[in-house]
């Protein structure tokens, strides 16, 4: 029986070909991350998509360790895509320019509803659940939060009133986004 020698250049390529997809899977949970920042997006998404992160993450770390100790020599590049990849995704999660584009997609489209305080659905990047009118304001709930309701309020003349219930953070012209308190 004759053994098949095996080409020396199997291991490091087998090694790049599983560091290339584990960074190419590890893009699927990195852009849900970003939908959820600029979508303001239901919390259950960004627990799955922090579930993807860390399984992708251990799939890295565990195959740079095999490659390394069986002196499998990939590409250097290609070790460094995922965490790059996270990096990124990182920074602009933590910079809010997620939301900010969200916002910039989306504010004509929520202007249009706030006129008549009754549209719900998708407005443009957002989920609307739900709305409200009181205190001169229309409040735009969205399907984001964990335990407090959040959304958008557009108070037309003046500033929102201070509320123990509520947390407002202007973000243009009449625009709040608002954390109702649990």
């Amino acid at each position: 029986m004759e053994v098949a020698e095996s080409s020396p250049t199997r291991g490091p390529i087998a090694g790049s070909r599983i560091l290339t997809a584990i960074a190419v899977l590890t893009t699927l949970p990195c852009g849900v991350l970003l939908w959820y920042s600029m979508s303001a997006g239901d919390f259950e998404l960004f627990f799955l998509a922090g579930l993807g992160l860390a399984i992708c993450g251990i799939a890295w770390l565990i195959t740079t360790i095999v490659l390394g100790a069986r002196g499998g020599n990939p590409r250097l590049p290609l070790v460094f895509l995922t965490p790059l990849i996270v990096l990124i995704t990182l920074g602009l999660y933590l910079t809010d320019v997620p939301a900010a584009v969200g916002w910039k997609l989306s504010k004509s489209s929520l202007d249009s509803a706030a006129a008549t305080c009754t549209r719900t659905g998708r407005i443009g990047v957002y989920t609307i659940t739900s709305t409200s009118r009181r205190n001169n304001a229309c409040f735009l709930y969205t399907d984001g939060g964990w335990i407090n309701s959040i959304g958008f309020a557009h108070y037309p003349t003046d500033p929102p009133p201070p509320s123990p219930y509520y947390h407002y953070e202007h973000l243009d012209g009449p625009w709040y986004q608002f954390t109702e308190r649990f």
